[in-house]
């Protein structure tokens, strides 16, 4: 089971709320904040999420048991 750091939730989030890292993907228009320095990569972003639901469905199959 892959473990989120609290590094890795800090760039994903960072990248998800800044527009000149993603653009208009971003959760928030207005940026508060500098830009990432290394914004996560949408490949890697797509891999986390499928990768934390995943885990979630198992869980929640197990404890239907």
């Amino acid at each position: 089971m892959e473990q989120w750091t609290k590094d890795k939730i800090s760039q994903f989030t960072h990248t998800a709320n800044s527009q000149s890292a993603i653009g208009d993907d971003a959760r928030h228009g207005v940026e508060r904040n500098d830009p990432p320095k290394e914004p996560m990569p949408k490949s890697e972003a797509v891999a986390l999420i499928r990768n934390l639901l995943k885990q979630w469905l198992e869980w929640k199959c197990e404890q239907q048991k």
